[in-house]
C-alpha cells in the first residue's frame, strides 16, 4: 500500500475520527452522570511528647521517628473494627480500609485521616472515629511500657466536619479525559484503516499505482439517467428538481469524460473502445451504457456489445433480447439480426445472448474478425466491456481489434491489487491504456481531473488495432456468422 500523509488520511477518514470523539465523550459523560457522589472529610491529629530527662532536640527527633509509623495504625483491624461497631456500619474491615487514607506530611508531627462516604455526615463521622481510635491505640502502645522518660499523646487538633459538597465524581475531568481518549482512538483507527485498506479513492492514488491519467470521474449513476436517453441540458427548466439537477451534472461529467478519451487518443475517438473493469465490482451496465450514450451524443453511430463478466460486471440492460453475440459468434445468427436499438437511447446494442458459455473459444476466434469488420463498416464507434472471464466476448478475443482501451475503477471498491492485475493483463496483450475512468465517486469527493493531467499523458498519434480492420466496405466472409449487409443498405439502417 502506498504511503499517505497523516493530513490526507484524516481528511479522507474524518468520519472515523468523529465517531471516536463521540464515543469517548458519550462513554465519559455516561460515567460522570451515573457514578454516585462521594464526600471526603479530614481529621487532623497532633503528636505531643513530654519528657522529664530529654532535651528539646531529643524530644523532637523522638517525635519525628514515632509519628512516621502511626499511619499504619489507621488500617489496623482493631481500629477499623471499633469504628464499624461505634458507627454501626454495614461494611467489612477490608471494605472500610478502602474508604480511608492516613498520611503524615513530611517533617511535621501531624497525622491526617481522610474518609470517603456516600454522605457528608458519614464521611465526617468515620474520619473522627478512626482518628479517636488511632489516638487511643497510640496511648496504649506508647505509654504502657513502664518507661516514664517519655509520655506520648496523639490529640485530635482539627476534627472533621461535614463537607459542603461532593468531592467526586469530577465530571469535567472525566468528560475531558473521555474526549481526549475518544479522539485518540479515532485518530489511531483512521491511521490503521488507511494502512490496511487498499481500496482506490483518489486520483493521486491511481497515478501512483498505474502511472496513467484519470480521464474522468463519474458519480453513482442513477437508473433514471440510464433510461433518460441523454436529453440535452437545454431541456432542463430553470425550476429543475433535484433529480433533474443530478441528471444535468451526470451529463456534464460524461461529456467531459468523452472529450478526455478523445484527447488522450490524439483528438480522435477510438473506433473500437474497450472498457476493462479493474475487479469484479468495477464494471456495470449503467457505466458502459453512459459512455456509449456520451459518444452517441456527438452524432456518431454507436453499437454497444453487452458482455457479461464474472462478479456482476456484466449485469443486464433495460432491454434484453434472447439471441445475441453468443449466437453470432457461434454462427447460428446473422449479425444484423442481433442488433437492436437500446431502449430510450440513441445507440444500438447487441445483448450477450443465451448461449454464452456454449460458444467454444476456437469458434469465437474464427468469427470475431468478420463480426468486427462488419460492425466497423456500419458504425462509427463500437463499445465493449470485457475481462478475461467475460463470455462470450472476452478480453483476449477483442484485444487485437481495439484502438482504444480505458480501465474502469470503482471508487472505494476496486483494490490496488485488482488495478495492478488489470493493467498487467492489458499490457501483456500489447495494449497501452489511454487512461482510467473512476466511477461511483461521491459528490463530495469529485476532484479536478484536468489539473492532474501531464503533457506526456496524451499520445501524439491515435491508437490503432494490431489486426488491420477494413474500411467502410465489407467483403463477404468465407466463414462468418452471417451474410454481409446487402448493397445499398447498412446495419444502422436496419436498426433505426
Amino acid at each position: 500500500m502506498e504511503q499517505q500523509g497523516y493530513l490526507q488520511i484524516f481528511r479522507e477518514r474524518w468520519v472515523v475520527i468523529i465517531a471516536g470523539f463521540i464515543l469517548g465523550a458519550g462513554v465519559a459523560a455516561g460515567l460522570a452522570f451515573t457514578l454516585p457522589p462521594t464526600y471526603t472529610a479530614r481529621a487532623s491529629l497532633l503528636l505531643n511528647v513530654e519528657s522529664t530527662e530529654g532535651t528539646l532536640s531529643d524530644r523532637s527527633q523522638y517525635s519525628l521517628d514515632r509519628i512516621s509509623s502511626y499511619p499504619e495504625l489507621a488500617f489496623s483491624e482493631e481500629v477499623l473494627a471499633q469504628t464499624i461497631e461505634e458507627l454501626g456500619l454495614d461494611v467489612s474491615v477490608g471494605e472500610l480500609s478502602g474508604y480511608i487514607t492516613a498520611v503524615n506530611p513530611a517533617t511535621t508531627l501531624l497525622l491526617q485521616i481522610e474518609a470517603e462516604a456516600p454522605s457528608a455526615q458519614t464521611a465526617a463521622d468515620i474520619a473522627n472515629s478512626v482518628a479517636a481510635n488511632v489516638s487511643a491505640a497510640v496511648s496504649d502502645i506508647e505509654n504502657s511500657s513502664g518507661d516514664d522518660r517519655y509520655r506520648t499523646t496523639l490529640d485530635i487538633s482539627n476534627p472533621a466536619t461535614a463537607p459542603g459538597g461532593p468531592a467526586g465524581p469530577q465530571k469535567t475531568i472525566i468528560i475531558g479525559v473521555g474526549v481526549v481518549a475518544g479522539l485518540a482512538l479515532g485518530l489511531i483507527a483512521a491511521i490503521a484503516w488507511a494502512r490496511l485498506d487498499t481500496a482506490v479513492r483518489s486520483i493521486a492514488q491511481i497515478r501512483r499505482i498505474s502511472g496513467l491519467p484519470v480521464l474522468g470521474e463519474l458519480p453513482q449513476l442513477s437508473v433514471v439517467h440510464a433510461h433518460a436517453g441523454g436529453e440535452p441540458a437545454a431541456q432542463i427548466s430553470s425550476t429543475a428538481t433535484a433529480a433533474e439537477s443530478r441528471f444535468f451534472r451526470e451529463t456534464a461529467l460524461l461529456r467531459e469524460t468523452q472529450l478526455a478519451i478523445k484527447q488522450a487518443n490524439a483528438g480522435r475517438l477510438p473506433r473500437f473502445l474497450l472498457l476493462v473493469p479493474a475487479g469484479a465490482s468495477a464494471g456495470g451496465w449503467l457505466d458502459r451504457r453512459a459512455i456509449a450514450r456520451a459518444i452517441a451524443a456527438t452524432g456518431r453511430s454507436v453499437c454497444l456489445l453487452e458482455g457479461e463478466s464474472v462478479g456482476g460486471s456484466g449485469g443486464s440492460s433495460a432491454a434484453q433480447h434472447g439471441a445475441g453475440m453468443a449466437e453470432v459468434l457461434g454462427g447460428s445468427l446473422p449479425l444484423r439480426d442481433a442488433i437492436h436499438p437500446a431502449d430510450g437511447e440513441r445507440f444500438s446494442v447487441i445483448s450477450r445472448g443465451e448461449g454464452g458459455t456454449a460458444v467454444s473459444e476456437k469458434t469465437a476466434e474464427e468469427h470475431i474478425r468478420a463480426v468486427n469488420d462488419e460492425l466497423l463498416a456500419n458504425f462509427d464507434s463500437v463499445v465493449v466491456e470485457a475481462t478475461s472471464l467475460s463470455q462470450p466476448v472476452g478480453l483476449e478475443l477483442v484485444a487485437p481489434y481495439t484502438d482504444g482501451v480505458v480501465v474502469m475503477v470503482r471508487y472505494g471498491r476496486t483494490r490496488t491489487a485488482e488495478l495492478a492485475h488489470a493493467l498487467s493483463r492489458i499490457r501483456l496483450l500489447g495494449l497501452r491504456p489511454l487512461g482510467i475512468v473512476l466511477t461511483g465517486v461521491p459528490g463530495s469527493r469529485l476532484e479536478d481531473v484536468v489539473a492532474s493531467w501531464r503533457p506526456e499523458d496524451f499520445a501524439e498519434t491515435p491508437g490503432a488495432a494490431r489486426v488491420p480492420v477494413r474500411a467502410r466496405a465489407v467483403d463477404a466472409p468465407t466463414a462468418g456468422p452471417g451474410p454481409a449487409a446487402p448493397s445499398g443498405s447498412s446495419l444502422t439502417d436496419d436498426v433505426q
